[in-house]
Formats: structure tokens, C-alpha cells, sequence
């Protein structure tokens, strides 16, 4: 079985990447060698990565968007979460059974995970809007761009 996890470097005292689609390095993991695929493409908001993801049987990772995770469950991969550890610890708790597949409504719980109610932006009673969470720097989504892209 071919484990992908995205890596901060290219061996495997190295952390997971908390950004999948953007990491440094991918790590591949056979169970008993690894083959470390440097990511050379620039900081872009086109997701497509040359990973042939037919080769791939499951990914570990510590966050990824929502729309990453479709695009790699319809590839029929099977995503593991794992908290920010070395490779080599995230690697051995998958082959031990350890880790578990995550769904879609997980993926979503993730990305919110860092949003933390204050006074100004509590919930209770009212509905947020954007502008609480740019005053209080929760900045979510686009940020201030107010939905301009950038190319």
C-alpha cells in the first residue's frame, strides 16, 4: 500500500505540512521504502499537482481544503488525519492501524477548527457577518480582497 503525506522536508524526521495542495516536499511510503517528491510549483491558486494519484492508496494530512478533498476521494484515495508529527511517527500509526479515515463533514470541522468565539464575535443570539471576523482578525476566505482574485 502507497501512503502520500505532504512533508516540510525531505526526510522523515520531518513534520507534516499543514498546507497539503502547497507543501514543500510529498513523502511516498510503500511500507518499506520511501521516495520523496519535491513540490517545484510556485505558490498558485490552480490546485493541480503532477501527483498520479492511481498510484497512491491513502494520504495522511494534518489539513486540506474542501475542494482538494473531493478531488482526491474521487481518485478513490483514502484520507487519514493526523496531528502536526514527524513522518515517520504519522507513518507507523498508520500501519498500525492507528489513524482514522476521515469524511467530508470532518474536512469541514477541521477548517473551522481555528475559529474561536470572542464577545465581539460570539454567536449567541446574533448572526456573524464578515466584517466581525476582520475586525478581530479571524480573517477567513478571502480577507480583504473582498472576492477579487489575483493571478
Amino acid at each position: 500500500m502507497r501512503v502520500l503525506i505532504p512533508s516540510t522536508n525531505d526526510n522523515l524526521d520531518s513534520i507534516i505540512d499543514t498546507r497539503f495542495f502547497h507543501a514543500a516536499y510529498y513523502i511516498i511510503y510503500d511500507g518499506k521504502e520511501y521516495e520523496v517528491v519535491a513540490n517545484n510549483i510556485n505558490h498558485t491558486h490552480h490546485h493541480k499537482r503532477d501527483i498520479d494519484w492511481s498510484k497512491i492508496d491513502a494520504l495522511i494530512i494534518n489539513n486540506i481544503g474542501i475542494e482538494a478533498y473531493k478531488e482526491i476521494k474521487d481518485s478513490n484515495v483514502k484520507i487519514y488525519h493526523s496531528n502536526k508529527t514527524p513522518i515517520s511517527a504519522a507513518f507507523k500509526m498508520f500501519y498500525d492501524g492507528a489513524l482514522k479515515e476521515i469524511d467530508e463533514k470532518e474536512i469541514l470541522d477541521l477548517a473551522h477548527k481555528g475559529v474561536k468565539p470572542t464577545k465581539k464575535n460570539s454567536t449567541k443570539g446574533k448572526k456573524l457577518k464578515a466584517k466581525d471576523f476582520i475586525k478581530n482578525k479571524s480573517h477567513l476566505g478571502r480577507g480583504s480582497g473582498l472576492g477579487k482574485r489575483h493571478h
